[in-house]
């Protein structure tokens, strides 16, 4: 579904991404785990269209993203949550949410409507808001918005970036639920996460990026057993 080949990014003089390459397949739900600074960000930034990569490309069922504006790569069906939740604090819940399917046609009303439901039955939280001003919602609140939102681009694939940064252990616990059932209804799901542990658990295959470069990859639960993740990443000996 999506193919990432060789890109490489770079802001001003400095280099985030150094020839990173990953695939995802339809279905699935594939993560990228790594510490603070090793490029996660940027990678789906790059997948996004938000950052242009100087060199290599970015394939999404099979058309080349390079050169096409964000906003025709959220009709194209890849819609992302961005880190830090970027949701527009003066405006209402509900108004965030409308914004989520500004790039669908006129003519998709009713179904916008019908995907609008889903959302808020994802997150129930969300219905008792409608009215709030974003602003004034918790951290985990915020978190759920951003989701909400992106899934109202009816997105095929769904890009999370760091969805349960800052957030308490509970509700981690929910959103990781929460990103199984969006996948279980048929979206497919690229994780960016710190919490390794996590995102090992819910992730069917995992890349490990350090310094702007693959370090390793492969099955999510496989890679949750080698020394080097359980040392770096999981906290064991």
């Amino acid at each position: 579904m999506l193919e990432v080949r060789d890109i490489s990014v770079a802001y001003g003089a400095i280099k985030a991404l150094h020839g990173v390459s990953l695939s995802v397949a339809q279905g699935e739900i594939v993560t990228l785990i790594g510490c603070n600074g090793a490029g996660k960000s940027t990678t789906l930034r790059a997948i996004s269209g938000l950052v242009r990569p100087g060199s290599g490309d970015i394939v999404y069922e099979g058309r080349s993203l390079r050169g096409v504006p964000p906003h025709e790569i959220v009709r194209l069906g890849l819609a992302q949550s961005p880190e830090g939740r970027g949701v527009f604090p003066n405006m209402t819940v509900s108004e965030n949410l409308d914004l989520g399917a500004y790039a669908r046609k006129s003519s998709e009303h009713a179904q916008i409507r019908v995907d609008r439901e889903k959302a808020l039955d994802l997150f129930p939280r969300l219905r008792e808001r409608l009215k709030q001003s974003a602003g004034t919602l918790s951290g985990g609140e915020q978190q759920m918005l951003a989701m909400a939102r992106a899934l109202l681009a009816r997105p095929r694939l769904l890009l999370l970036d760091e969805p349960s940064l800052g957030l308490a252990p509970q509700i981690v616990q929910l959103i990781f639920r929460i990103i199984r059932e969006i996948n279980a209804a048929g979206t497919t799901i690229l994780l960016v996460e710190q919490n390794a542990h996590m995102a090992l658990q819910v992730a069917n295959r995992a890349y490990v990026l350090e310094v702007g470069r693959v370090v390793m990859s492969g099955d999510a639960k496989e890679l949750a057993r080698t020394d080097e993740v359980r040392k770096a990443y999981l906290g064991h000996g």
